[in-house]
């Protein structure tokens, strides 16, 4: 491995002179607290700001063997034409997208559209009239699209929106009162290099014009040799697609963008699942920034040289934790030896991210910290100390650093998190006083959307085989959560394993079973009998309209039932909780020895006790 030493003997903002950095190994992830001065530091060594502006600062970059090295680093060209948007988009108030999730669905339907109708159309068992109605519509969607001239402008307009969301993070300010020197300061380096696909595109195209007049420069001086590693060497897109192989970028896969038949100059394009051919906008802003990575890592400065340095300052800022653990895996495969199948390309990033710091490799992740005289170092960690040290936020949110903490030190193998805190002792007296004594511990989240961000976050590497189950109330928002998590159903009825890729089968989601004619709305207090919770003043009835729209008919016998329920009380249908009783109501509750009251608790446990015990 070739280590690197850096010492910097004047100023800049918060590094100060005298500053070091030694023995930094060929991939590396650069944490710390907000302010410490990271951005600052990557600033110096790519010798300019994050507006372009040259950094006139000396800095002396050697070895281990004390030979002085250049670090050569993509051309920053781009750099002022994307940030100056940024601010021209931000500034002009008035025409700001206001509702960019109906352009992005209508965008993504059309293109859909187009992709499905290009795959019936090679389905030779259409018959002519049918052919004809799909080129007919075939012709109007492209039509459609053509009109909207404005697509890739307002794509960009997306990424604008989002990156003013993470200044506004940053810096604590609503986006109203950020300033122009605020997005000069905080946005994004990255996201300024190469945000819009004409520069993207632009890029590529430079590069093969470059790769051209090299193989014709071998060519005239008759360099055989020279020629042949030219013309044998992996294409860019060749490598975005063996890296995707390798680390299961399944949607996907590029095409040449320079085929012989000349059909495409430049554009890049990708076949999809079902052999459709998608635009670069069809991925996601994570997909598509692994692309620019793999490929930025391949170019040249603008000196000509090839480089040997990525330096990226937060690039996981808006990314998935999945796509964290895939860009982690892509960037430290390219800074692997050629010989081992990298591109011997030094990779230096910075993170706020506890999951990518959850994915670094061994010996790559460093701490950059300040004692209270503001001396600064940098040393090296651990990614469990590292997630300690990071203070705003476990996986991308504050609310689980108490709960992440929790987990780690229990001394049980099954946590269970919940929604919130009069759950857990509910769920404790029942394991107890039904005699199930299931292992496990129960931990509070909050609300339904900070569990399913949780639980679908954590990367279980960190908690040596512990099991993790997220368990939803069964009413509206605990089933939407729920819903929008993606796992196998099919292992154990009624619960899902989820699938993401950091979750590694240990992370599991379940609701609360509810008896079959409260399965619309039974918080965890309606699983104990309606007497009990009428005599504890825990019922609250609802007013009727709200019941009807909950409780939907669809006969007008089944609107009859449910309209005698509720003028009769029958059941619990017509109520909901008195949410100004539940804590009381939930330590009275954790007192109770009487075994029946839990009953309707059994199912719940059960479904629990499958989880523990599946293998």
């Amino acid at each position: 491995m070739k280590y690197l030493n850096i010492y910097i003997p004047e100023s800049y903002k918060s590094i100060p002179s005298g500053f070091t950095w030694n023995h930094i190994p060929q991939f590396t992830i650069l944490t710390g607290v907000n302010g410490v001065g990271k951005t600052h530091l990557l600033n110096i060594l790519k010798r300019q700001e994050a507006n372009g502006v040259h950094i006139n600062i000396p800095i002396i970059v050697t070895d281990d063997a004390e030979n002085e090295v250049a670090l050569v680093m993509p051309s920053p060209q781009t750099r002022l034409q994307n940030i100056s948007g940024l601010i021209s988009y931000y500034n002009d108030t008035e025409n700001r997208l206001t509702n960019i999730s109906n352009w992005e669905n209508l965008i993504k339907g059309w293109n859909n559209r187009i992709s499905w109708i290009n795959t019936r159309l090679r389905d030779d068992s259409l018959n002519e009239a049918e052919r004809r109605q799909f080129n007919h519509e075939l012709r109007d969607l492209s039509n459609n699209i053509k009109s909207y001239n404005q697509m890739i402008i307002n794509a960009t307009i997306f990424a604008y929106e989002e990156e003013l969301k993470n200044i506004s993070i940053k810096i604590r300010k609503t986006i109203s009162n950020i300033t122009e020197e605020d997005i000069r300061q905080y946005a994004n380096p990255y996201f300024n290099d190469f945000s819009e696909i004409e520069d993207f595109e632009n890029y590529i195209k430079q590069e093969h014009e470059e790769y051209k007049e090299n193989l014709a420069i071998a060519a005239r001086k008759t360099n055989v040799e020279e020629f042949k590693t030219l013309a044998s060497q992996e294409k860019p897109y060749e490598i975005v697609n063996r890296l995707f192989l390798k680390y299961g970028f399944e949607y996907y896969k590029m095409l040449d963008p320079f085929p012989e038949l000349k059909e495409r100059n430049g554009e890049i394009r990708f076949i999809g699942k079902q052999n459709e051919t998608v635009e670069y906008s069809a991925l996601s802003s994570g997909e598509q920034m692994i692309v620019k990575f793999i490929i930025l890592s391949l170019g040249r400065d603008i000196a000509g040289r090839r480089i040997n340095t990525l330096v990226l300052d937060e690039p996981d800022a808006h990314l998935h934790p999945t796509m964290s653990k895939m860009m982690v895996d892509i960037l430290y495969e390219l800074s692997q030896p050629k010989e081992n199948g990298g591109g011997d390309i030094r990779v230096i990033i910075t993170t706020h991210s506890s999951s990518t710091v959850a994915f670094a490799p061994e010996g790559s992740l460093f701490v950059l910290e300040k004692d209270i005289q503001n001396h600064k170092h940098i040393r090296e960690t651990t990614s469990s100390e590292a997630i300690e040290i990071l203070s705003d936020g476990i996986l991308t949110y504050d609310k689980a650093i108490k709960q992440f903490s929790l987990a780690i030190n229990s001394n049980k193998n099954t946590i269970i998190f919940v929604e919130g805190k009069t759950d857990i002792l509910h769920l404790n007296r029942a394991n107890e006083i039904l005699c199930y004594d299931l292992p496990f511990e129960i931990i509070d989240m909050h609300d339904a959307v900070a569990l399913a961000n949780f639980i679908k976050s954590t990367p279980a590497k960190l908690f040596q085989g512990k099991k993790f189950v997220a368990l939803f109330d069964a009413d509206g928002e605990g089933y939407a959560a729920f819903n929008n998590i993606k796992g196998d159903s099919n292992a154990i009825s009624n619960a899902k394993i989820i699938t993401a890729t950091q979750c590694e089968n240990q992370s599991f989601a379940m609701t609360l079973v509810a008896p079959e004619h409260m399965n619309k709305y039974c918080p965890i207090e309606f699983l104990y009998p309606k007497e009990y919770l009428r005599s504890h003043n825990m019922l609250e009835k609802r007013n009727f309209k709200e019941y009807q729209n909950l409780y939907k008919a669809s006969t007008l016998e089944e609107a009859k039932d449910l309209n005698d329920e509720f003028d009769r009380e029958t059941g619990l249908k017509p109520f909901k909780t008195k949410d100004s009783n539940k804590d009381a109501f939930s330590h009275l509750c954790a007192l109770e020895t009487d075994p029946k009251i839990f009953e309707n608790f059994k199912p719940t446990l059960e479904l629990i006790k499958q989880i523990i015990e599946y293998k």
